[in-house]
């Protein structure tokens, strides 16, 4: 894991907040992580990813942005939304 960060094709950082974008029945989950500025990365708007530990939990980048020394990355989860207890969740 170390060496994909390293390499900017994974993202390691805390996750911030959690919230449900979700109207009525619907869930859509939003997680915003933040990671430090000087870490490289190629993740871009768009981009799909899947979350480390959680097979079929899959998600979409939808906002990178830099904040000083920190760097602030939204995913929507498009895949396994609810999760299972003791795989990913935040």
């Amino acid at each position: 894991m170390a060496r994909a960060v390293l390499a900017g094709a994974a993202l390691q950082g805390t996750l911030t907040h959690v919230r449900d974008e979700g109207v009525g029945r619907t869930t859509t989950p939003v997680w915003t992580v933040e990671t430090p500025a000087d870490v490289p990365t190629r993740f871009r708007e768009g981009a799909s990813v899947e979350v480390a530990g959680a097979p079929g939990r899959t998600a979409t980048i939808r906002r990178v942005t830099t904040l000083g020394a920190r760097r602030v990355v939204e995913v929507e989860i498009t895949g396994q939304k609810t999760g299972r207890a003791g795989f990913g969740d935040p």
